[in-house]
């Protein structure tokens, strides 16, 4: 139980307080104080203390204070203070009602947010359900971080993801080692697909065949004459021999025929019976003559077989080939035939040529010399063979590259390029997929997913838990609100109170039955057209309302017997109907609780708490002003504070206006609440408990002939004007409260305005 406020210092208006006198705290402590006196401070200083929050009460360090601020209080068993910006220790057992609660927990303006809905179900599950909550509440906050993560990780991955490739395919493809031959395969084939036309029109390749000597060219070679007598041989060719300086029988032949009338072209000497004449007759004869015939036709075949233009042909028929094999690589994998015109077409096909050609040219020479292959023939021939068989392997490979062509001509053909182009995605896909920093940053993204998925299945188990606790919870506050609001005598009540997850955590929502008609509360979206909180109830209903969610509070708290109990105005915007019901449920709490402070401006309703305190100890302290604007706490006398509240502001001016007697501050406070208590009496029903001087003036204002406000119209430019002067002084939150300093001739001639307002 707090048993005393030590000291106060730098703190609002408590500017340097220390305790004097008998003003010790009992199980029920009463506190009058006018408005701006500090009630709201003293309210911050105990909020602070709840939590050994230093921030309410560094807010409320006095504008100008040269020092820092300090508290001291007294408990039952230890003193608890608040210097160089830390409290010694929290006090969490104080429950505290004020404006606080109700913009924090129950609505603030004239609306219900979401705020609101998470903070009252706080107030109504309680300290285990509120410990339940936070666990929920704290895998809430680490299934955000988590999402971060995942949200982090998983932008780093979707970079990597090629277009057209879902995210949860592109963590799913497998690693495949042989995925770069099968894309160079998949490439081809959209590129054939893509060129289907040119493959359709594009030929196959061509073998390659080289010509072949003839087959009669060595037999004529080799061929003599028979009817040539080997007399007449011997003849000739020692007549050669010794006659001519190397003659061929080439030579002689040719000059045979040549011969004119039997007369020698040379000496014009008859060769009629001349032996050598007859011998070289029967050697060159018709037979002879034939033979170099053949021997003309069998050259002539070999430079026909080996000419130019057939090497030339070859060249451009295996040129022709590699083109159409650089052509058809790109679209088919082929073992490509090789083979080099150079060294295995022309030179082979020249060496036989040139050793062919040089046999023939000594057959002619020597018609009838029998010529044998000699070394050069035979190395052409090799030569030439041995090209034949790199030209028959050649053309078996043409024939295998060939059987792929049209199988790729078939394959193209019944192709589907949208499929084959989907197919190569994915192949790169999965190769990216498995690139060492690619696969890094995948296995680190499913990593972060089963931690979510991990601490979502824990939530999910808290919230069953909360749940729980949360039905129980709720039916039973529901009920005692209504019992609440039922004892006020409110002409609504609550119905469907439950918990709800909207935004991740937990919070509460309810609906209002008015007339039998439920109502949902809405928001500041809400049209005004829709019934909803803010055009349903008053606010008195409202502050009602929310001192109803405060009480069932601490009625379903089973530590209640340990806390102390602060309401601050409890009373404030209510109905004046409900002041005994609320000075009823004020006194049973005080005495369930350990200990109840009821901090009030209204000595009236402070002094119906006191009369019916019963057997629960009770004191009645003030704060009152000091020095300047400092302010104190003093014992105080009840019974003196409770007269009339209009007949002691009218005493006080009346005094001022007089005598000049009477704290400035003070006399200017009187001049609105008396205004306000006059035209109450003077125009009764016209005016609510929770309008104040400007909205009197308002109605006055906008009052019509039927009205009975319409004969205070007079008055209101007079009115007007005291109001403007008063409203300064009238709240410390009122910009230029008290920083604007009172003149006692000003104060004076307000006052005295104020007084013949009213006739006096």
């Amino acid at each position: 139980m707090l048993k005393k406020v030590l000291t106060v210092k730098n703190i609002g208006r408590f500017r340097d307080y220390s305790a004097t006198g008998n003003t010790e705290l009992m199980r029920l402590t009463l506190v009058l104080a006018d408005n701006g006196r500090g009630k709201t401070t003293t309210g911050d200083i105990l909020r602070s203390l709840r939590s050994a929050d230093p921030a309410p009460i560094l807010g409320r360090t006095t504008l100008g204070a040269t020092g820092k601020p300090e508290v001291s209080l007294r408990f039952e068993t230890e003193n608890i203070g608040f210097t160089g910006g830390a409290w010694s220790k929290p006090y969490p057992n104080l429950c505290i009602y004020d404006t606080v609660f109700i913009h924090e927990n129950v609505f603030a303006g004239d609306c219900v947010d979401h705020t609101h809905k998470k903070n009252l179900y706080s107030v109504i599950v309680g300290e285990e359900g509120v410990k339940l909550a936070r666990v929920v509440e704290d895998f809430d906050r680490k299934i955000k971080d988590a999402n971060r993560d995942v949200g982090d990780r998983k932008s780093e991955v979707e970079r990597q993801v090629p277009d057209g490739v879902a995210l949860k395919t592109f963590l799913a493809l497998p690693k495949n080692e042989s995925v770069e031959a099968r894309i160079g395969e998949k490439e081809k084939e959209l590129s054939a697909t893509q060129n289907a036309g040119q493959i359709k029109a594009k030929p196959v390749l061509k073998s390659i065949s080289l010509p072949t000597l003839p087959d009669t060219f060595l037999g004529v070679m080799a061929k003599t004459l028979e009817d040539v007598t080997r007399d007449v041989e011997i003849t000739v060719r020692k007549h050669l021999a010794e006659h001519t300086n190397g003659a061929r029988e080439s030579w002689v032949g040719e000059g045979m025929t040549l011969i004119k009338d039997g007369t020698c072209p040379f000496c014009q000497q008859r060769l009629q019976g001349s032996e050598v004449i007859e011998a070289y007759s029967s050697f060159f004869g018709k037979t002879y003559g034939q033979l170099k015939q053949e021997i003309e036709q069998q050259n002539a075949l070999v430079e026909s077989t080996f000419s130019r233009r057939n090497l030339l042909e070859l060249q451009k028929a295996i040129s022709a080939n590699n083109e159409l094999i650089s052509f058809w690589r790109e679209f088919a994998t082929l073992v490509e035939p090789v083979i080099s015109f150079e060294a295995d077409v022309e030179e082979p096909f020249t060496k036989l040529h040139a050793a062919a050609e040089g046999v023939g040219k000594r057959k002619k020479a020597a018609p009838l010399e029998t010529l044998e292959r000699d070394a050069e023939f035979v190395a052409g021939q090799a030569a030439y063979a041995a090209a034949q068989v790199t030209l028959s392997r050649y053309n078996e490979m043409v024939a295998v590259v060939n059987n792929l062509i049209n199988a790729k001509k078939a394959a193209t053909a019944a192709a589907d390029p949208t499929k084959v182009k989907s197919d190569l995605v994915s192949l790169k896909a999965a190769m990216k997929r498995h690139e060492a920093g690619v696969d890094s940053k995948c296995v680190a993204y499913q990593a972060a997913l089963l931690a979510k998925d991990q601490l979502e299945e824990k939530k999910a188990a808290a919230k069953v838990a909360l749940d729980t606790h949360s039905e129980k919870v709720f039916d039973k506050y529901q009920k005692e609100i209504n019992v609440l609001l039922k004892k006020f005598g409110a002409g609504f009540k609550l119905s469907d109170a439950k918990r709800s997850y909207v935004g991740g955590t937990p919070s509460s929502t309810y609906q209002i039955v008015i007339n039998g008609h439920c109502v949902d509360l809405g928001d500041d979206s809400t049209p005004a057209s829709k019934p909803s909180f803010r055009n349903t109830l008053s606010s008195g209903d409202k502050n009602t309302l929310a001192l109803a969610f405060f009480l069932a509070q601490i009625e379903h708290d089973p530590r209640r017997a340990d806390k102390i109990v602060i309401f601050d105005d409890p009373f404030t915007s209510q109905d004046r109907y409900r002041r005994t019901c609320t000075q009823q449920l004020i006194t049973r709490l005080a005495g369930i609780v350990k200990q109840v402070i009821v901090l009030s401006h209204d000595a009236a309703f402070l002094k119906l708490v006191w009369d019916n305190a019963g057997i629960v100890p009770v004191k009645v302290l003030q704060i009152v002003r000091a020095d300047g604007d400092s302010v104190t706490i003093n014992e105080c006398d009840i019974e003196a504070e409770s007269k009339a509240v209009y007949l002691r502001n009218y005493e006080k001016m009346l005094i001022f206006s007089r005598e000049g007697k009477g704290d400035l501050g003070d006399v200017v406070k009187c001049i609105r609440p008396f205004l306000e208590g006059w035209f109450r009496l003077r125009y009764p029903g016209n005016f609510s408990e929770t309008e104040w001087l400007g909205d009197f003036i308002g109605k006055i204002r906008g009052a019509d002939t039927t009205s009975s406000l319409h004969a205070a119209k007079g008055m209101l430019e007079e009115l007007s004007a005291v109001n403007d002067y008063s409203k300064k002084y009238h709240h410390e939150q009122t910009p230029g409260s008290i920083t604007e300093p009172l003149n006692d001739t000003e104060l004076a001639t307000f006052v005295n305005r104020t007084l013949a307002l009213v006739g006096n």
